[in-house]
């Protein structure tokens, strides 16, 4: 399956989507059960004693087809969707 993204074919569009989405995914589930292993993953930062690591994890989903130009007008450009893992 082949898709035109600027004038380019990319046949590793939709399978990198989909390995980007999985690994998401996996992180997250990751990152819950290991927070499940120690208590003060559910208190916050300032409850730790000094020196001690506090880890936070985050996936930001994002999609959209329209966006809003600075003389307030809108345009379509298609559909856009991000992935970030924080």
């Amino acid at each position: 399956m082949s898709m035109s993204v600027d004038g380019v074919k990319s046949k590793m569009l939709f399978p990198l989507q989909r390995v980007l989405s999985r690994l998401s995914l996996l992180g997250g589930i990751l990152f819950l059960l290991i927070s499940f292993t120690d208590k003060a993953a559910f208190a916050g930062p300032w409850t730790l004693k000094k020196g001690s690591l506090y880890v936070n994890y985050s996936v930001v989903s994002t999609n959209f087809e329209k966006v809003k130009l600075f003389d307030g007008s809108g345009k379509f450009v298609g559909k856009v969707r991000t992935i970030s893992n924080n």
